[in-house]
C-alpha cells in the first residue's frame, strides 16, 4: 500500500508539471506488448484483445528519419530502448469495425504510452529529443483541432520548438542549416489560421525588419521591412518565437506586429497562402546571405 501511495504522489507531480490533474487509468487505452521495432517510428505489437495477431503500429504526429538517412539508426535504437519487449498502452481511433490505419492499411495509427494513465507518450518523446519531427497526415481546411490525427498538436509543436532551440538530435547534426540561428521550426499549412513558427535560437536578439522574406512554393512572399512595424525598431529576443499567420480565420482587425515580446504574432493576410500537402516554407535574406527551408510533413 505504501508503494502505491508513493507512486501516486510521483505521478501527481508529473501530471502537475504538464498542467494535468491526477486521474485513474484511461479506459479507452488498449494494452499491447512490443515484439519488434522496425525503425524509429514503427513497431509491431500483440494487442491484448487480439493476442494471436501481430499488428504494425505507426506513431502519430512523429516521423523519424529512415535508417539510411542521418540519425536513422540512432532513432531506431532510441525507439527500441524505449519500448522493445515492454508493455504499451495505445490510444486508437475506431473506424469501420477496425482502427484508423495508414493509407495502405498495413499499420494502425496510434498514440503510444508507457503508462496506463496516458501521460508518458512515446510519440512526444521522439519529437522532444529530436529523434523525429512532426508529421501531420491527411488534413484539410475543415479538419478541426479535436480530430484524432492532430488532437495533441499544440504539445508536439512546443516539444519541437524545444528540440530545435537546443539543437537536439536531427536539429543539430542532420539539419542542413544547423548553423542558422533563425529557423522555421514548424508550419501549420492547413485550416483557416495557417501558422509558420519561426524561432530565434541564437544568443542575440534578431531584428524583424532586416529585409528578410518568407516564401511559399508558389512564390507568395512577404518581405519584413520597417514598413511592417510602422518604422518601429523590432527585435525577436533569444529563444523567442515569431508566429506568422495567414488565412480567413485571423482577426478582421489586427495590428501589424507586436514588438519586444518572447512570443510575437504577425498577421500577414486573410488569404490562404499554403497548400495542405507538404508545402515548403523558405526564409531568405533580401541580401542573399541567409536561407532556411522547412518541408511540411
Amino acid at each position: 500500500m505504501k508503494n502505491m501511495v508513493v507512486k501516486l504522489v510521483l505521478l501527481s507531480v508529473f501530471l502537475t508539471a504538464f498542467g494535468c490533474s491526477l486521474s485513474l487509468a484511461q479506459p479507452n487505452l488498449h494494452e499491447a506488448w512490443v515484439v519488434e521495432c522496425e525503425d524509429g517510428d514503427t513497431v509491431k505489437v500483440k494487442l491484448t484483445e487480439k493476442p494471436d495477431k501481430l499488428e504494425g503500429i505507426r506513431y502519430l504526429l512523429a516521423s523519424a528519419p529512415e535508417k539510411e538517412d542521418c540519425l536513422g539508426l540512432e532513432a531506431t535504437d532510441y525507439n527500441r530502448d524505449l519500448v522493445f519487449g515492454k508493455q504499451l498502452w495505445l490510444e486508437l481511433e475506431p473506424q469501420d469495425g477496425d482502427y484508423l490505419r495508414v493509407h495502405m492499411g498495413d499499420r494502425i495509427l496510434a498514440y503510444a504510452y508507457l503508462d496506463p494513465y496516458g501521460v508518458d507518450m512515446v510519440n512526444l518523446r521522439l519529437v522532444q529529443t529530436g529523434s523525429a519531427k512532426i508529421d501531420v497526415r491527411d488534413v484539410k481546411d475543415d479538419t478541426p483541432p479535436s480530430d484524432f490525427k492532430v488532437k495533441y498538436l499544440d504539445r508536439f509543436t512546443q516539444a519541437q520548438i524545444e528540440a530545435a532551440r537546443e539543437r537536439r538530435g536531427w536539429w543539430g547534426e542532420c539539419d542542413d542549416y544547423k548553423d542558422s540561428n533563425l529557423v522555421i521550426v514548424f508550419a501549420k499549412f492547413w485550416g483557416g489560421d495557417e501558422i509558420i513558427y519561426i524561432l530565434n535560437r541564437g544568443e542575440e536578439e534578431f531584428s524583424l525588419i532586416s529585409n528578410w522574406k518568407l516564401i511559399d512554393e508558389a512564390g507568395n512572399e512577404i518581405i519584413f521591412t520597417p514598413a511592417l512595424t510602422l518604422g518601429e525598431e523590432c527585435f525577436l529576443p533569444p529563444g523567442g518565437i515569431l508566429r506568422v499567420h495567414s488565412g480567413p480565420d485571423i482577426p478582421q482587425e489586427y495590428s501589424l506586429v507586436t514588438c519586444g515580446e518572447a512570443e510575437v504574432d504577425f498577421y500577414w493576410t486573410r488569404r490562404k497562402i499554403w497548400t495542405n500537402k507538404r508545402d515548403t516554407a523558405t526564409l531568405e535574406s533580401s541580401y542573399g546571405n541567409y536561407r532556411y527551408e522547412y518541408k511540411g510533413g
